[in-house]
């Protein structure tokens, strides 16, 4: 029984969405991460046009919008 959890953990921890990231300009040091999520029928290339506008306000925020 362990050895089936152990398993299904295993393969949960090497799951990674596919994401759009938009670091912040000019190689600032990142100090803040703030995840976007889209809604139903949306994707990460929809909700990542919010953080254009946001990082201008943001210098040192990195973006993480999984699709």
């Amino acid at each position: 029984m362990f050895f089936k959890i152990k398993n299904i953990l295993d393969s949960l921890m090497t799951f990674c969405l596919e994401s759009t990231i938009i670091k912040p300009e000019k190689k600032a040091d990142i100090r803040n991460v703030i995840v976007m999520l889209h809604g139903y029928g949306g994707d990460s290339k929809d909700i990542s046009m919010l953080s254009m506008n946001w990082k201008r306000h943001m210098p040192n925020t990195a973006f993480i919008c999984p699709n």
